[in-house]
C-alpha cells in the first residue's frame, strides 16, 4: 500500500502544472491581475472623445486591451485617483453594438469586458438633451454619469485609460529524480522452502486378511473318573 501511495504522489507531482503571472508592458501600471495605461489625452491637448479613447485602446495601445473595464468597487476606488482629479472615460455606453442603442440608457461594456458592476451617480444616466450616451467618471466623487461625445467644437473631452488582463503561463512542475517503474510488482511473503506436490496422496494401511494367530482348537471335555452320566 505504501508503494502505491508513493507512485500516485509522484505521478500527481509530474502532471500538476504550476502557474506564473506575467508582468505589465513598459509604461503600464499593475493592479491585481490587470495592467493600466493612463493617458491624459488621445485626441487633443486636454483629452479626447469617447470614440477616440476606444479606438486608441483597441488599436494603438496593447494587443487585447480595451477601454477601462471596472469590475468592482475596489477597482473603481483604485482607478479614480490615477487621473489626478480629471474626468475620464470608461468603456460603458448605450450605443450599438455595445448597448441597447442611442438614447435607450441600456448600457453595455465594450467588447472584452463582462463586468456587471456599476457606480452611477443618483439619477444617472439621464440622457440630458437626448444626447448623452457614454459613461464618464467624476473627478471628485468617483461616481459615474453619462456624457455626450459630439464631434464639434463643444465636444466633451476627457482623459483616457486602457486596460488588459495579465496572462498566466503554465509550466510543468519539476520531475522527481527517480522515475517510477512502468508497473507494480507484488511479491508474496516468503513461504516454506518445500513446494507441496501437485496432488495429495493419502496412504491407507491395508487391512490384514485375518488375525495374525489362528484360533486355538476346540476345547474337549473329558469326564473325570467317577462322573456318572445318565
Amino acid at each position: 500500500m505504501i508503494s502505491i501511495c508513493l507512485i500516485l504522489f509522484l505521478l500527481t507531482s509530474i502532471l500538476t502544472p504550476s502557474y506564473s503571472q506575467g508582468t505589465c508592458a513598459s509604461g503600464w501600471v499593475q493592479n491585481g491581475e490587470s495592467c493600466y495605461l493612463i493617458r491624459a489625452a488621445v485626441g487633443g491637448f486636454y483629452g479626447g472623445t469617447w470614440d477616440q479613447c476606444n479606438a486608441y485602446c483597441t488599436t494603438a495601445s496593447y494587443p487585447g486591451a480595451t477601454m477601462l473595464c471596472i469590475s468592482n468597487a475596489a477597482e473603481n476606488t483604485w482607478i479614480h485617483p490615477q487621473f489626478r482629479g480629471a474626468y475620464f472615460w470608461i468603456g460603458y455606453t448605450d450605443m450599438l453594438p455595445y448597448g441597447g442603442g442611442k438614447g435607450t440608457k441600456q448600457y453595455g461594456w465594450v467588447t472584452g469586458c463582462s463586468s456587471t458592476y456599476t457606480n452611477w451617480y443618483p439619477g444617472e444616466p439621464d440622457n440630458w438633451a437626448n444626447n448623452e450616451d457614454y459613461a464618464e467618471v467624476h473627478p471628485h466623487t468617483g461616481q459615474w454619469f453619462d456624457e455626450g461625445d459630439e464631434s464639434t467644437v463643444q465636444q466633451h473631452l476627457a482623459q483616457c485609460g486602457c486596460q488588459y488582463k495579465l496572462a498566466f503561463t503554465t509550466t510543468p512542475s519539476s520531475r522527481p529524480t527517480a522515475n517510477p517503474s512502468s508497473g507494480l510488482t507484488f511479491s508474496p511473503s516468503s513461504g516454506p522452502s518445500a513446494i507441496p506436490s501437485s496432488g495429495i496422496t493419502v496412504a491407507q494401511s491395508s487391512a490384514s486378511s485375518g488375525p495374525t494367530s489362528s484360533p486355538t482348537a476346540t476345547h474337549s471335555f473329558r469326564p473325570s473318573v467317577g462322573d456318572v452320566y445318565e
